[in-house]
Parts: structure tokens; sequence; C-alpha cells
């Protein structure tokens, strides 16, 4: 049995290239949509370049009819294996056979609980609303995996307001609120009447942040410090130097998030304080990239993650206290809101704030598509905010959680605040592709499938003691695609590119006099490991936009990181 060196699945439609390397249509379509010159398409093998026949696509190469495979799929509920493709839960990433599936969110069984299981019945999918129900089948159909309904529980508008740049919601009924960037606070009710209002007074104020001990913080566009916003008037709080703070959070402790900009070099810093005003830690995204801009800040406390807007990178970062950095960029199929609104647009991705609910979740807002993104702990597309008013969240600049978890949104252009119950997911279920689905390959050798089995449900353990020396599993010119090791010829087992994902942190990718270098950052000594990390990092590049977006981002091209999966010899 062989399988495709790139993605380590089934071939699907295999190819042969010029220098005898077969591997399937679908890995040589991305690495041919990336080719600079679209005549040729380069191995990422053996680097040997193929000039395409005259029609210049991937489908004009020869097939290899002399492959073929078995399949075998794992439940992730119940363990059992069977030929027949699983049922993955677009929620919560599991697949599951179908007895599994039928039960999924209804049992106790914590192997087998989904904790968003709302499916789609059109009975009761908003059976008063047929435009509410479109949109929701509308989205779910490809777009994204759920959607996060808010049925509006109040709403008032500021007078003589345009943009609600920040809300603070500090209770059920009441919540702080900057407008327009202007130099004054208000204290608004759920009705709409100012119950406070603090002076900052230092020109055009850009973000705000509240808590019991210290009260009313405050920052201001070309000043570096944080001030605090008291009844009897605005006092020096954090003197944060050289760098001039452009949004603030809480953070755990009593501790402040400050993410400053440093003028000069035109990079940006999250800085952390504690209780006492002293600064405990710098942040930025790894050692070769730092923020450029960050316009929204939020502390999530289940996951103790620092989520980050960059408003120039447009990206969401979010920082654990590892130092590890998962990042989100919205992707090319995601739908846009339709507004009335005269106003242009970008391109792509514009966050404008972040936050969390208690759950851990993150919600992004994109300027871009005048929605708000739901996100996961890891950086994955969960799904999007519908509200089920009339005008459906309208033209949203800022959001925020509150005490009771409702979300509040405030308006870009008409000061307008809206308050919604998120109580409502509906989620999609559908059949997985062979190629994301946990499988196990069937070969000649006994005990093959049990070291397979061990190395997906255990990263710690994969390749030990994995090896075939009858060959049955083996490719031509394997040596070459496993970096030339004692151990290395004879093994095929990879992380699968859902296991990547969750196993992000182990990558280390660094740029060198030789060009790129990746290694593994927890074993960076053993060659083992290296291999690993090489091997499904070559894997993810392929499949993966937003890993893609990432490394362009950082001025890496794909075929570097494919040289680099390749060329090393350990």
């Amino acid at each position: 049995m062989e399988e495709c060196p790139i993605c380590m699945n089934e071939y699907r439609s295999p190819k042969l290239l010029e220098c005898k390397h077969t591997l399937c249509s679908v890995c040589l379509k991305k690495i041919h949509s990336l080719a600079k010159n679209p005549s040729n398409i380069t191995c990422p093998i053996c680097r040997q370049v193929t000039k395409l026949p005259r029609e210049k696509n991937v489908d004009s190469l020869l097939t290899n009819f002399f492959v073929s495979t078995i399949n075998v799929y794992i439940c992730d509920s119940c363990d059992s294996r069977s030929e027949v493709p699983l049922i993955e839960c677009e929620s919560c990433s599991v697949c599951l056979c179908k007895p599994c599936f039928e039960n999924h969110g209804k049992s106790s069984d914590d192997n087998n609980k989904c904790r968003n299981s709302d499916n789609i019945d059109d009975s009761t999918l908003y059976p008063d609303d047929p435009t509410m129900r479109g949109t929701i089948q509308y989205l779910l159909n490809g777009f994204v995996r759920s959607c996060y309904c808010g049925d509006l529980w109040g709403e008032f508008s500021v007078s003589g307001a345009s943009r609600v740049t920040k809300i603070l919601p500090v209770s059920a009924y009441s919540a702080w609120v900057l407008l327009d960037e202007g130099a004054d606070v208000f204290k608004f009710n759920d009705s709409g009447h100012v119950e406070d209002k603090r002076t900052v007074g230092r020109g055009k104020t850009l973000d705000i942040c509240w808590n019991e001990k210290d009260g009313l913080l405050a920052i201001c566009q070309g000043f570096a410090s944080v001030m605090r916003c008291l009844p009897s008037g605005p006092e020096p709080f954090i003197d944060t130097g050289n760098y001039h703070p452009t949004s603030l959070c809480n953070y755990r402790d009593d501790g402040i998030v400050v993410c400053a900009l440093d003028v000069e070099e035109g990079v940006s810093y999250v800085m952390i304080y504690d209780s006492h005003q002293n600064l405990a830690d710098i942040r930025w995204i790894n050692e070769r990239s730092t923020f450029k801009r960050i316009i929204s800040v939020a502390y999530n406390d289940l996951t103790q993650q620092v989520c980050v807007a960059d408003e120039e990178r447009n990206m969401v970062y979010l920082l654990g206290n590892d130092r590890k950095c998962e990042t989100y960029r919205k992707t090319m199929v995601f739908p846009t809101r339709g507004r009335p609104t005269e106003i242009e647009r970008p391109d792509g991705f514009a966050p404008t704030s972040v936050c969390c609910d208690h759950d851990g979740t993150i919600f992004v807002h994109d300027f871009s598509s005048s929605s708000i993104h739901v996100l996961n702990a890891k950086g994955k597309l969960l799904g999007m905010v519908l509200g089920s008013d009339e005008d459906h969240t309208g033209d949203p600049w800022c959001i925020n959680f509150g005490p009771d978890k409702k979300l509040w949104i405030g308006d870009m252009f008409s000061g307008h605040i809206r308050i919604y119950n998120i109580e409502k997911v509906f989620n999609r279920l559908h059949h997985r592709s062979s190629r994301q689905q946990r499988l196990i390959r069937v070969g000649g050798e006994d005990g093959i499938h049990d070291a397979f089995r061990e190395m997906l449900s255990n990263s710690a353990s994969i390749f030990s003691g994995i090896q075939n020396e009858s060959g049955e599993l083996s490719m031509e010119n394997m040596h070459q695609l496993l970096s030339a090791s004692e151990h290395g010829s004879g093994l095929l087992g990879q992380l699968t590119h859902q296991r990547m994902l969750l196993s992000g942190d182990s990558i280390c990718m660094t740029r060198g006099l030789n060009g790129i270098e990746i290694s593994s950052s927890r074993e960076p000594e053993n060659p083992e490991a290296n291999r690993m990390v090489r091997r499904a990092c070559a894997s993810q590049v392929l499949e993966d936009r937003e890993m893609q977006s990432r490394l362009a981002a950082d001025g890496i091209s794909v075929d570097e990181v494919l040289r680099a999966c390749t060329d090393v010899d350990d």
C-alpha cells in the first residue's frame, strides 16, 4: 500500500512527475497555485521541475494507476473501526460513527457530550421569521459551522453621537461608554439615561477600562501614560515611558494590560502591569515578529489568554501564559453583510473590537465584513453572531459582554447601543472528507495497525518503534522525504492536519544564514522530534490558508517552508 508523501493520506487521483515521484492531484494543485511560473511545477521532494503539458494544469499530468489503499476510520467516542466515513460535529470537531452521532449531545457521558448540540430543525428555527431562518441556513451551508443567534433584550441611542468607541458593562443594567473618542466618558443605564460622567480632559480618548479596585482608567492619543478618572478629575496612574498606549484591559489578580506603540520604531508591545502598577511582563508575537498597532485587547479569564486585535497586521493574536501564540484571520470565503451605509470597507480582515464571554469563547468584530466572528481558544473559527432584530446588529464598531452574559454592541454611525441575549446556537453537521478524518492505513505487517492507532492518539510516542522492514508501506525515494535516518526510511507516521492544529505550539520556525529552519520547540536537540515536526509542517502549510497568510505576513514563502521540510539532513 502507498500514500501521498505530502498529505500522508490515500492518493486522490495520483499524478506522476518527470522525477518519477507520485503525488495526489489535490496536493499538486495547491503547490501549483503558489508557483510563480504556471507552466512548471516543482516536486516538493527532490525539487526537480516538471514542465506541464500544453493545458498547463495538474489534471493533464499522467495518472499513476498502480497505487491503491484501504481506509479504516476510528470513532472518537467509542473507538470502533469501520471502512464507512465518519460524521463530524462542526461545533466540537469530533468524528463519530452513526450510532454515536445519533446520541451526540444527548448523553451524560463526557466523551459523548457537545456543548452546542442544537441541530437545525426547520420547525423550530425561527418559524415566524423566514428572513432569519434563511440567513442561518445560508451561512451554515458551507460558510460557518455555527450561528450564535442573539435576541434583542434592550437598546437606546445617544443623541448627537455617531461612533460608540468603547462599551464597559459594569452591571446587568449599566455600562461606561466612550463616544466619538471624546474627552468625556458617560455611564448609561439600559434605558439610555446618564448615571455618571467622568472627564479625561486630555484630547482624543482612545480606550477605557474599569475595575472595582482602580475605578475608571483611560488612555489618550499622544500621551505615554494611563489616567485614572476620578469624580474630582483625572490623575496619572501608570507611566509607560517612551511607549504610547493604544488600548488596555483588565488582567488577573487586579493587574492591567496596556498595549503601547513605540512611535520611533513603529511597533507595539503588550505590557502587563501588576496590582501595584509595576511592569511585570512585556509580550510580542514571537522572536521574529512584533505587533504593529493594536486597536483592541481583552483578557480571557478562562483560558488565561491575552486577545489582541492588530489593525495594521489585520490579525487577531491569542497570547498564552506559556508564550504560545495562536492567530486568526478571516478566510476569503467568509460572507460580507450588505449594509446601507455608503462607506468603503477594506478588503480582507479589519478587526476593530475583541471580547470574551464567560465560557472562554472569543468574539471579534470585523469591519470589512460587518460581522462578529466567534473563535475558540485555538483561534479556530466557530461561527458568527446574528441578531434577530430587524437591523441584525446594525453597523457594529465595539462589542463587550456584561456580567449577566449579555452582549452589548455599539454602532459605528448612529450612536446606537444594542443589548442581546446570546442563547441560541445552531450548528452544522456534515460528513467529513477522507483526507480530514482520523484513519489507519491497512498494510501487510502484523501490529502496524496498533502502532498507527497509538500514533494518532498519543503525540509523545509518534514514530517510536514504528518501522516497516517488509517495505509494504514504503514509497519510491522515501528516504529523500524522511531526511536520511537509520530509523526514518520505514516511517510513514505523521500527525494529521487536525493533530497538527492541536500541537501547533511544538513547531519552532526560524530564519538562519541558510534560510528557514524548522525544529521542535520542545525537544530541539532530538533529531526524531525535529523530523516529526518538519513532516507535520509540510502537510499543514499546503492545507492551511491561514498558516500561509501568517507566513506571508512574516515574509516567508510556502516554497521556502517546503524546502526546509524536505532538504534538511539530520
